[in-house]
């Protein structure tokens, strides 16, 4: 673990020193690694996301020194008022709602699954500070992209897709023979259930990669996967990000987690969805042939995989599939999600929808989990942050720069619907920060600091610029 902390401070005092485009693209490719600790502080780990992000934030804080950069940040929260009000109440609610709600409900605890009636001890005042680490991110990696665009973002999420997620295929496609890679020495996080080779129906594993858990590791993959898509059928680099597709949607289908299927029935309705309603009339045909394409494809998997030999791989993957889908809805695992989702339904009811606190109580998705801690009020003001970032997905984009934005409302919303069936709160751990800080980018704001420049050095070349390529093969 002491390596993992030299790493981890290294990892932050680069993104201290480094070129800024250096400094972002490391902070997002290290962001999935919630299962890696650079040390434990009593029993809470700290993790190397964590330890990173500090460097990152305190790079953003002193560029605050800089009077040009600080009114450029402050102009970027105005315009996330919604965002702000959001954080301001979950932590109000957090430390008042537990006193002014106690003894009126019972709760599922944060700190330890059970069934308790709520009281001033359910206060989670780290669960706040979580949740503002995710917004500082978020306006920091906002106020990046301001400065030197979505390139070094986008070759980011590409290093991140393939480093995660060969790992993950690796792990499952190896798994296969019985071959255990050995990841111990990354996926340390003692303050954790660390999960090891775990074997289901036809010699199927369950696929984590540098994750804790096969549902977190599906939760992020969905949403990369989706903004992959999104930059596509966009014709931003599409041989490139077409292979980094295909990879994660493989880990994602040996996956072995109803999260993953989950992640890619949203991304299918989404895509549909936007297929029929994309004003842009070349992106739309793109989208529809790659659905019915991908469509097809999946048919005659179907038809294969039920006409299948019941001993052979088809057979097992036909069952393993079935198993962690259809047959889930009658598991206990199901039986205690959907008890879980009606608690979260009764705290937010028996607090004249107000919620218990942020943080006091845990559900069995994002969306429950916050409606029963944070009410109708919180649920408001998230939604009037995220909503136009989603729609944002459904803009003509007229530059690179733009495309790869409305990529960003792809993955943000199939992102919170993963979270949806499968997250417990919205830590900064999760990638929607950035893919928000993505699908909201100023690039007004930076189109208009670009013409400056170049009024002022003569002719200027962005080296970050974003090319839109020739039509994506269907």
């Amino acid at each position: 673990m002491v390596v993992w902390l030299l790493i981890g401070v290294a990892l932050a005092g680069f993104c201290v020193i480094a070129p800024l485009r250096w400094a972002a693209a490391t902070m997002l490719i290290v962001m999935p690694m919630s299962g890696t600790a650079a040390m434990m502080l009593g029993e809470n780990p700290l993790l190397l996301p964590l330890v990173c992000s500090l460097g990152f934030l305190g790079r953003t804080a002193f560029s605050l020194l800089i009077p040009e950069f600080r009114m450029q940040f402050l102009a970027l929260m105005r315009q996330d008022w919604p965002l702000l009000a959001f954080f301001a109440y979950c932590a109000v609610s957090a430390v008042m709602n537990p006193r002014i709600f106690a003894g009126q409900t019972y709760i599922n605890p944060q700190a330890e699954p059970g069934y308790e009636i709520l009281s001033p001890s359910q206060v989670q005042i780290p669960q706040v500070v979580y949740l503002g680490f995710g917004v500082l991110l978020y306006l920091a990696f906002r106020h990046a992209i301001l400065r030197v665009g979505l390139r070094p973002l986008l070759n980011a999420f590409m290093i991140q897709a393939v480093a995660f997620g060969g790992l993950g295929l690796a792990q499952g496609l190896l798994g296969l023979v019985g071959v255990e890679i050995p990841l111990d020495w990354i996926v340390n996080n003692e303050g954790g259930s660390i999960m090891s080779l775990v074997y289901v129906q036809g010699g199927f594993v369950r696929i984590s990669s540098v994750f804790l858990e096969s549902s977190a590791c599906a939760s992020w993959a969905a949403g990369v996967l989706a903004f992959l898509y999104g930059v596509y059928i966009n014709r931003i680099d599409t041989v490139r990000t077409f292979w980094v597709m295909m990879l994660l949607g493989v880990m994602m289908m040996l996956s072995t987690s109803s999260t993953a299927y989950a992640g890619l029935a949203a991304l299918a309705g989404f895509a549909f969805v936007h297929a029929i309603l994309d004003p842009a009339r070349d992106r739309r045909e793109r989208g529809i042939i790659l659905i019915a394409v991908f469509g097809l494809m999946a048919g005659i998997g179907v038809v294969i995989a039920l006409s299948a030999d019941e001993t052979g791989l088809l057979g097992k993957f036909r069952n393993m599939i079935l198993d962690f889908t259809v047959n889930k809805t009658n598991s206990e695992s199901a039986f205690e999600r959907g008890f879980w989702a009606e608690l979260s339904i009764r705290n937010a009811q028996e607090t004249n929808f107000f919620g218990v606190g942020y943080g006091a109580a845990r559900s069995s998705g994002v969306f429950h989990g916050l409606f029963g801690t944070v009410g109708v009020p919180g649920l408001a003001l998230l939604a009037a942050w995220a909503l136009p970032a989603i729609r944002n997905a459904f803009r003509i984009p007229r530059t690179g720069e733009e495309a790869v934005s409305a990529a960003g409302g792809f993955g943000l919303f199939v992102s919170l619907a993963t979270l949806g069936v499968s997250g417990s709160d919205i830590s900064m751990l999760n990638m929607f920060w950035v893919l928000g800080a993505i699908a909201k980018a100023p690039l007004a704001e930076r189109r208009i600091l670009l013409e400056r420049r170049s009024a002022l050095e003569g002719e200027f070349s962005d080296p970050d610029t974003i090319d839109v390529g020739k039509p994506a093969p269907a």
